[in-house]
């Protein structure tokens, strides 16, 4: 576990991260970048579907290599994430789902779970929700 994930694991301090995110997005929109580059997988599950409300993409550092080495794959989990209408997410992968033997309602469960539920900075969010409980934090490793 890393020192960082330990010092956001109480509750002043996650909040003060999901504040920072807010405010180091709004820099990078004011300086006109094309696009925030992550580097950390979990933050970039939790954080691309805002690219929806910035001028600018969000991406994944490997996005970047794949890019460089002419490789390219749609990044279906940002997409999908930003719909933030499982339902929908749903009836695009319904037909896999069944082809591979899951239960629908076992599918949507995951991904009211783990795509929404992902979602500590609610989308379009200017300022970080102070009084709302956050209940659970997120782990480092999923179970």
């Amino acid at each position: 576990m890393t020192s960082e994930w330990r010092r956001i694991t109480d509750r002043t301090s996650w909040l003060q991260w999901r504040q920072d995110y807010l405010t180091a997005s709004d820099v990078a929109a004011a300086a006109g970048v094309d696009c925030l580059v992550g580097i950390y997988h979990a933050c970039h599950r939790e954080l691309c579907a805002h690219e929806a409300t910035y001028p600018f993409k969000i991406v994944n550092f490997l996005e970047l290599v794949g890019e460089a080495m002419d490789v390219q794959r749609d990044d279906l989990f940002k997409q999908w994430k930003m719909m933030q209408d499982v339902d929908r997410v749903l009836a695009e992968v319904a037909g896999q789902a069944v082809t591979a033997g899951l239960d629908l309602e076992s599918v949507r469960e995951v991904l009211v779970t783990h795509m929404l539920g992902e979602q500590p900075l609610p989308v379009g969010a200017r300022v970080a929700p102070a009084s709302e409980p956050i209940g659970t934090l997120p782990r480092f490793f999923p179970e």
